[in-house]
């Protein structure tokens, strides 16, 4: 259709007034003049809204002219324009059709898929239609759509994958069912109350999510999945959301599905599977076969490599295996700067693993492992994981490594219980029973970081031949690190080491070769009376037998200055090393004295085989073995050479006469 032509008057009017009417030509010119400038602003107008060729102008409508009802309509995005209503069409849920009776425009609800009767207002009637454009009173569109709440699901076609209510979930409007959220409870066979399998619609609601990249939600309740599922997230690169309504509110129980991996995730290598951020809900697994993998996130091939890459997740979910098998709850394998909230458990500590990994690294987050004979077994390319703030409860070991594993620089920190009696869930672990890690092989350091609780009672007791390479830095240990107790070098500050006891408790410092004890330490506190008390307080230093029982060496320091030296069996002796080598034995001060104590044993006498000199300046006493050497200098004697000698020989007579043998 081309423009409308402009008006423009064709003939002068003011000649032709008559002799009663003399300006009737002038007011018919003036009238024409007028309408001709009313056509043309009219035309004008319509210029600015109609293109040449009829259509609308580009641009000519914009948001604020549109009806509420054409708004709604086009945010939905999801209803099917059908033109006027027909009689004898089919029509489904969505379908949008314009009335001409009532000249309004209608949406057929959820549940109410129907063949048209004979006329519109019998099928209005019957509640087959739902009006969108209310006509004169223009009333908020809201409030329409609130106000119809289908009762009837939608059980048609599934690939539909949509419905309003159903299973005791809440209706939703037609508004929510149209936003950018995936609802699970809206996709056909989902069932909430654990009564029929929903593995399929679990399977569809994944698919859809993926491919929609919308956020999908979760509803409450218990559902079943009879069957394995499998979530393959290949080419999802931009990531996707799924929550659930958070804790154990929602459970996905896969108890009756067959044996085996019954939850199984893949991301083939090349894929581009990044940030996912899924959570909010549990996943109760039922295997029960010996050795095999519950939940199964990430594949290994034959050769066990990884096939399957995960990067950037965001994981928080919670993992059981209710059956007291001998099989791992969670395998993850593939997975790469991740960030997890994690619980992996079983029933009782008889057996199995919760966590197993391979292909596994710059990973964080908080990992809670219980339930089960291991927490976290380390596996092939583990490496540089920092986990905080775990609880590793309920376990007879709480780390261990595969054979042939090279994890290497992973840290854990938080709460650490362990030992807990077979097959009996305990709060408390019974320390020394079982070990806190078994590593037959590490390719580097294992580090629990500062801040660490071991409530099972002292530092934490590695086994395994890489057990060399567990370190625990923790704030009431000290720096401590298997195979050694090393204080690196505090800037500014001594490096020391604090043995703090209670009254009337010792501390004791063991040294042992293979398992036999060759000397102990031990500061005896037991009998002192008070902090200051000098009596009854020793730290003594004991050499053990080959056995590692009856000491057969003893030095013994007293706080009020004493020394005592036990030999045992051997004796005891003083020697100059190396050999040759004076021992000097001096009481230092003007009236010092040194007392010898000589004791024989048995009905022996006690013998002192040697040669008496004077020392330099007739001062030193000396005694001499018949070679000549280990001499011993005991300063005090007189000055003059020959009461020296004297004094010398009156001792020995004396001691001779107390039968002694010199």
């Amino acid at each position: 259709m081309a423009k409308a032509p402009t008006y423009t008057r064709q003939h002068q009017f003011d000649a032709l007034s008559p002799s009663n009417y003399p300006g009737a030509g002038q007011d018919l010119d003036n009238e024409f003049d007028t309408l001709a400038s009313r056509v043309n602003q009219t035309r004008d107008n319509l210029a600015l809204v109609q293109r040449d060729d009829g259509a609308l102008r580009n641009a000519a409508a914009t948001w604020d002219a549109l009806s509420s009802a054409v708004k709604t309509a086009i945010q939905a995005g999801r209803w099917t324009p059908r033109g006027n209503w027909l009689t004898g069409a089919t029509y489904v849920y969505l379908d949008m059709v314009y009335d001409p009776t009532t000249q309004r425009i209608y949406v057929c609800p959820s549940g109410r898929n129907h063949v048209a009767s004979a006329t519109f207002a019998a099928d209005l009637a019957a509640g087959r239609w739902m009006a969108l454009d209310n006509g004169a009173t223009n009333a908020d569109i809201a409030s329409l759509i609130a106000a119809i709440a289908p009762t009837v699901p939608y059980t048609g076609d599934a690939s539909a994958g949509t419905r309003i209510a159903a299973n005791g979930e809440r209706a939703r409007t037609f508004a929510q069912a149209a936003s950018d959220i995936i609802w699970l409870q809206d996709f056909d066979g989902v069932d909430t109350t654990n009564s029929a399998d929903s593995s399929s619609a679990i399977g569809r609601f994944f698919n859809k999510v993926k491919e929609t990249r919308k956020e999908g939600r979760l509803p409450s309740g218990r559902i079943r999945m009879s069957q394995k599922v499998i979530w393959d997230f290949a080419s999802a690169r931009d990531g996707a959301t799924i929550r659930g309504p958070g804790g154990n509110a929602l459970v996905l129980d896969f108890t009756t599905a067959p044996n085996g991996t019954q939850f199984e995730w893949r991301a083939p290598l090349g894929s581009d599977a990044f940030d996912w951020d899924i959570g909010g809900f549990r996943i109760e697994m039922g295997t029960t076969t010996a050795g095999a993998v519950a939940a199964l996130l990430g594949r290994l091939d034959g050769g066990g490599l990884a096939m399957d890459a995960f990067n950037g997740f965001k994981l928080d979910l919670t993992f059981g295996n209710g059956t007291g098998s001998d099989n791992i709850v969670l395998q993850m394998n593939g997975w790469y700067g991740c960030d997890f909230k994690l619980q992996a458990a079983g029933p009782n500590t008889a057996n199995g693993i919760a966590f197993d990994w391979n292909y596994f690294a710059f990973n964080s987050g908080k990992l809670f492992p219980g339930g089960r004979k291991y927490g976290v077994r380390l596996g092939q390319y583990v490496f540089g994981n920092e986990f905080t703030a775990c609880d590793f409860e309920i376990l007879q070991t709480c780390i261990i490594s595969r054979l042939d594993s090279n994890a290497s620089r992973n840290s854990f920190s938080g709460q650490f219980v362990w030992g807990a009696n077979t097959g009996v869930p305990a709060t408390e672990g019974q320390n020394g029973a079982t070990p806190f890690a078994d590593l037959p092989s590490l390719g580097g350091p294992l580090f629990i970081a500062p801040g660490s609780n071991f409530s099972s009672g002292g530092v934490p007791n590695p086994t395994g031949a890489a057990a060399s390479l567990l370190r625990a830095m923790h704030t009431n240990y000290g720096d401590w690190e298997a195979g050694g107790l090393a204080i690196y070098r505090p800037v500014g500050k001594p490096a020391r080491l604090l043995l703090d006891t209670e009254t009337g408790q010792i501390s004791v410092i063991y040294h042992y070769r293979g398992n036999s004890l060759r000397w102990t330490e031990y500061r005896d506190t037991g009998a002192e009376s008070g902090g200051t008390a000098r009596l009854n307080s020793a730290l003594v230093f004991e050499a053990r037998d080959d056995a590692g029982n009856n000491p057969i060496a003893v030095l013994t320091l007293l706080r009020d200055g004493r020394v005592q030296v036990l030999g045992g069996a051997n004796g005891f002796v003083v020697q100059g090393a190396p050999s040759g080598s004076d021992v000097a034995i001096s009481a230092v001060g003007t009236d010092a004295n040194i007392t010898a104590r000589l004791a024989g044993k048995g009905n022996g006498a006690a013998r002192l085989d040697g040669n008496v000199i004077v020392g330099n300046a007739g001062r030193n006493l000396g005694f001499f073995d018949s070679a000549g050497t280990g001499r011993a200098t005991l300063p005090g004697a007189a000055s003059d050479p020959a009461t020296t000698q004297a004094l010398v020989n009156a001792i020995r007579s004396e001691m001779i006469a107390k039968g002694f043998c010199l």
